[in-house]
């Protein structure tokens, strides 16, 4: 190699290197050192020993190659009249990392006085000359003196020495195989990233900038993701399930059962292609946001979640993608809230986001995906929209009051969760391989065991397949780890849980709530008897849905509904009282495809009300025989027909229970009311 201290003392060489335009070699043919020049015309430069402006210690090959040298912590660039100084400090690349939008480059950078930093550049603030000024002099004493065409000689250093990286921007699994924390990653043992955020997995190096000495500064930066770390505690599994239980009850097993599954949540989602959400519902104070709390104690030291009245929708969807494969909660809540965030959560049962132009993609249109378990508690049972809480695992707290040894346990619980929790997070995926090939199985046979112990009753398939889910991933791990609790018990609650759920389903529905609202105006008097309804004890009946003249032995009740007037009272109701309801034509299509519908009868007669009093038949002498005449006032019209004792509801206070006679097994039209 050659250099400027060993040149012949006193003597002058020229060395012949490529033409400005002709790329360089990384290293220097010395072999053509006063040789004459083949092919295109070389240049010459004019190297002297006894010329101090070079000093000694420079590779000549480098200087040619990039057009500068470093001394001193400092950068001169070649000009033609000799080196000039062009900075007053030197940058040591360290990583480029990769992205398809938010490419950027590591470097630590040292100025004349020694003083050094690491310095995160993106990629357009290498694109000038003044934006790669203002980064570097907003770190302190760091001064750039030279041109573009010197800040070009730079970046062709500084590219060809830079190793590249993967940032991780989402926490959790990954998908090269290993778990991230954010200060280091898992796979068979923890690695631990260095102060730069930089840890090395299967010959790739990886980037968790919360772990960068870069932010370390920045109390307001990666504040979710700092808390989202490895701790090594030394508590087991069941020792701390046992504790847990101890405080929570039935409630703790069930959702330890939830993260067993949110550990493998990617799995589950592309088997099924959704993820069951955790609902934890009671009063103040029954420890319902607590348990939510000591669940995502296994992925660090997390706080509780964001209140969900008060947290912007794009916040919302910041907060869910934060992890994968982890649970993240969210607080507080309520039925009254707006409808948007009602939609919100029930998109993240199939792991939808929120939707949104990307400026930084050619506007196309994206949507974040969910890749965690959703944990959501509150004070009011999630019942607005009876979809959302088919989505759910229902867990309701009631407890209040608690005893001086119920308080301790709690606290102690509580100090034991600050030792850290994540080492069994680590000690459970190493049974991922294990979950992966017997998870199928476990669910199928976990389907009939819960079948079973429901002894019959029917269940919505959709929570029926939430509360499978959770069950299944215990099952599939139960003879890999040891839990303070025994499967038939747990099937033997679940199926008492989740026949409490859905009953509330049955009761909370929009056919429900319709039925509610009638009779409730019924009993205050604004949905009136043979004016907005009537209830027949008829043996047979003919509609547009029962084609054919349908026979019944024993009679039944048939209620026969004014609709349109009903309809109307409804959507008055629902606006004075602000109360959810449907838009008359969804109603409408619920009413007609339920199971006590019958179908629409033609010429139903019912009274006429006027100035809010029934019009009453009146009698009249005014016959022409003498006699006396009836008055009939009717309103004869399409009524729908329900099958009265299948609503299960009360809105007359006494129906005749007698047998039709001849004339009333069926509905008659032209006779009186």
């Amino acid at each position: 190699m050659i250099t400027a201290n060993n040149f012949p003392e006193n003597e002058v060489c020229l060395l012949e290197v490529p033409p400005l335009d002709h790329p360089v070699n990384s290293t220097f043919d010395t072999s053509s050192i006063g040789k004459a020049p083949l092919g295109k015309k070389k240049r010459t430069v004019k190297v002297s020993k006894n010329n101090n402006d070079i000093p000694d210690n420079v590779v000549l090959s480098e200087y040619e190659k990039y057009g500068f040298y470093q001394h001193g912590n400092c950068y001169f660039f070649r000009t033609n009249h000799g080196p000039r100084r062009g900075s007053n400090f030197i940058m040591e690349p360290l990583f480029h990392i990769v992205s398809m939008n938010n490419s950027k480059r590591l470097y630590k950078i040292t100025n004349e006085h020694g003083f050094i930093q690491v310095i995160e550049l993106l990629q357009k603030d290498l694109i000038s000359i003044s934006s790669f000024k203002l980064r570097v002099e907003s770190l302190g004493n760091f001064l750039f003196e030279g041109n573009d065409a010197d800040l070009c000689k730079l970046k062709r250093y500084l590219y060809d020495n830079t190793e590249s990286c993967n940032e991780i921007v989402q926490l959790g699994w990954q998908k090269d195989g290993f778990w991230a924390w954010s200060n280091g990653i898992s796979s068979m043992v923890f690695m631990n990233a260095d102060c730069n955020g930089i840890v090395r997995h299967a010959d790739k190096n990886y980037y968790l900038p919360s772990s960068s000495a870069i932010y370390n500064g920045e109390d307001n930066l990666f504040v979710s993701e700092r808390r989202f770390k490895f701790i090594s505690g030394n508590i087991s599994f069941n020792e701390y399930s046992i504790r847990l239980i101890s405080v929570y009850g039935d409630n703790a097993i069930f959702g330890l059962c939830f993260y067993f599954a949110c550990l493998f949540h990617d799995h589950i989602t592309r088997l099924f292609g959704f993820f069951p959400l955790l609902n934890l519902f009671g009063p103040k104070g029954t420890g319902k946001t607590e348990l939510a709390i000591s669940l995502l104690q296994f992925f660090g030291h997390q706080s509780k979640g964001p209140n969900i009245t008060n947290t912007t929708n794009a916040a919302l969807a910041d907060h869910v993608a934060l992890f994968s494969n982890a649970c993240c909660h969210i607080d507080e809540y309520k039925n009254n809230m707006e409808y948007e965030k009602i939609e919100f959560l029930k998109g993240l049962w199939d792991g939808t986001g929120r939707t949104r132009m990307n400026m930084d993609k050619d506007k196309k249109k994206e949507t974040t995906h969910v890749d965690c378990g959703i944990i959501v508690s509150g004070q009011e049972m999630p019942t607005a929209d009876i979809a959302l809480y088919s989505r759910l695992i229902f867990l309701s707290f009631s407890k209040v009051e608690f005893s001086d040894h119920e308080k301790s346990s709690f606290n102690e619980l509580k100090e034991l969760e600050k030792q850290g929790l994540s080492h069994l997070t680590h000690e459970l995926l190493q049974h991922r391989s294990l979950f992966i090939r017997d998870f199928i199985e476990n669910y199928s046979q976990a389907s009939e065991e819960l079948s079973l112990a429901l002894k019959g009753n029917i269940i919505e398939d959709r929570i029926f397949r939430n509360w499978l889910i959770i069950l299944a991933s215990y099952r599939t791990l139960k003879n890999a780890i040891i839990v303070p609790w025994y499967y038939p018990k747990l099937l033997e609650t679940a199926a008492h849980l989740i026949i409490r759920q859905n009953a509330e389903t049955k009761k909370s529905n929009e056919f429900s709530i319709f039925w509610d609202i009638v009779e409730f105006l019924t009993q205050d008097g604004q949905i009136r008897e043979g004016v907005d309804f009537r209830v027949d004890f008829v043996s047979k009946l003919k509609t547009d849905k029962l084609t054919t003249e349908t026979l019944w032995n024993p009679a039944k009740h048939v209620l026969f509904l004014n609709h349109s007037r009903v309809f109307q009272l409804y959507r008055v109701h629902g606006q004075k009282s602000k109360d959810t309801i449907l838009p008359l034509k969804t109603l409408e299509y619920y009413l007609t495809n339920s199971k006590e519908y019958l179908g629409r009868k033609a010429s139903v007669s019912f009274k006429v009300e006027e100035n809010h009093r029934v019009v009453e038949d009146q009698e009249s002498m005014n016959g022409r025989d003498g006699r006396t005449v009836k008055k009939i006032t009717r309103h004869i019209t399409t009524a729908m027909a329900f099958d009265y004792d299948m609503l299960n509801i009360s809105i007359l206070n006494v129906v005749q229970h007698e047998t039709p006679d001849s004339e009333s097994k069926e509905v008659r039209e032209d006779l009186p009311f």
